[in-house]
């Protein structure tokens, strides 16, 4: 539970970068991974899981969760049927300010 309070404060502090810098692809990189570790600690899921799921390496699940390496179109896709979220709920962190809420993750 603590992590994912963790991921929460993470994310809220990465939303305010983006709202001063939306062009900065390391705080897109960034937000997107942390909302994927938020849903896969929300899930129970190991990294390993993850990765094994949608054919990379753990050490590139830790990699896009800390954003040093963005996330390709179609593994976000495989992710997001492995971990069951939305686009939507992903990209939304984008548009307006949100309190990370696990009742809006699809479940």
């Amino acid at each position: 539970m603590n992590d994912i309070k963790e991921v929460k404060r993470r994310i809220a502090e990465l939303r305010e970068k983006h709202h001063l810098d939306p062009n900065d692809e390391s705080i897109i990189n960034s937000l997107i991974g942390a909302r994927i570790r938020f849903v896969r600690l929300l899930r129970g899921k190991t990294q390993t899981k993850v990765a094994n799921a949608i054919g990379v390496t753990f050490q590139q699940i830790q990699k896009y969760e800390k954003g040093s390496n963005g996330i390709s179109t179609p593994k976000l896709m495989k992710t997001s049927k492995y971990l069951k979220f939305s686009f939507k709920w992903m990209f939304s962190v984008f548009k307006h300010k949100e309190v990370e809420d696990e009742s809006k993750v699809n479940k």
